[in-house]
């Protein structure tokens, strides 16, 4: 028995054999063998080797996020995923979210079509235990998380404040034909969010309500950099001293933000420097 199993090791698994291998091949060749379609790849292979993947790019595809879904795929870094495509989608998509909190370091969450009414849609909406975990109630450890971008989603307006509450170390928030839905019922300050993107409706309500909420400007007290734009004809932007005098009522360090960028659609038109 013994000198069977022998006879069926894996020769790669020798570690003089694969350094002598190696010699041989180009770090083009590694890095196309290397790359392999997550989609294709059995189950026990993933759960082995899992663990090394760092950045996952478009996975938008049930096969694509169910393989994501492996137990072994918990250390990425980057991901980019489509996660209301349907129900069972959204929840493997939370899933991977959640196993990796820890690890991630920057997270694109959005859906690939824009429905009518969104709001009605419970696999549109973010879910927000798995991306702000509290130390308190995990062994991962606080979130690492410093980019995120939401498009094409809802966002519960204590949601959000959950999420600030939570990435203690984010630096850049983009919500992108995101809903933020609801009144706050408590408020949360992140003074270390440089750079937020937002409809310009959001940022600048004509009048706040409890149906809206505040400014999402009130949140962020050292911002630098908003992105911005107009995507509702009939809402009348406000002129730039206007928006400069708000930005300056938000701000609680001086200057106030340094670069402003104003779209009237989702292509970057023009930067205006703040004096």
């Amino acid at each position: 028995m013994a000198t069977t199993a022998r006879l069926i090791r894996n020769p790669f698994n020798i570690p003089e054999l694969r350094h002598r291998l190696s010699r041989f091949v180009t770090l083009k060749d590694a890095l196309t063998c290397a790359l392999t379609r997550f989609a294709n790849l059995v189950n026990d292979l993933i759960a082995r080797h899992g663990h090394h993947i760092r950045i996952i790019k478009n996975a938008k595809s049930l096969p694509q996020i169910s393989a994501l879904a492996n137990a072994g795929v918990n250390k990425l870094r980057r991901l980019h995923i489509e996660t209301a495509a349907s129900t069972i989608q959204h929840v493997l998509a939370y899933e991977v979210i959640f196993r990796n909190s820890s690890s991630l370091e920057s997270v694109n969450i959005f859906a690939e079509t824009v429905l009518t009414d969104k709001q009605a849609s419970l696999a549109h909406y973010i879910v927000v235990s798995a991306l702000a975990l509290s130390p308190v109630t995990t062994l991962q450890g606080p979130s690492k998380l410093t980019l995120l971008r939401i498009e094409k989603m809802c966002l519960m307006h204590d949601s959000l404040m959950a999420i600030l509450q939570g990435c203690t170390k984010l630096s850049e928030l983009q919500l992108i034909s995101t809903d933020v839905v609801g009144n706050p019922s408590f408020f949360f300050r992140h003074a270390g969010v440089k750079t937020f993107a937002s409809s310009l409706r959001r940022i600048f309500p004509a009048v706040p309500t409890t149906t809206t909420g505040p400014s999402l400007l009130s949140y962020f007290p050292e911002l630098t950099t908003l992105i911005t734009w107009n995507y509702h004809p009939s809402y009348v932007i406000q002129a730039a001293d206007q928006i400069g005098d708000s930005l300056d009522s938000y701000s609680l360090t001086q200057p106030s933000p340094t670069d402003y960028l104003f779209s009237s659609s989702s292509l970057q038109k023009g930067k205006k420097k703040a004096s």
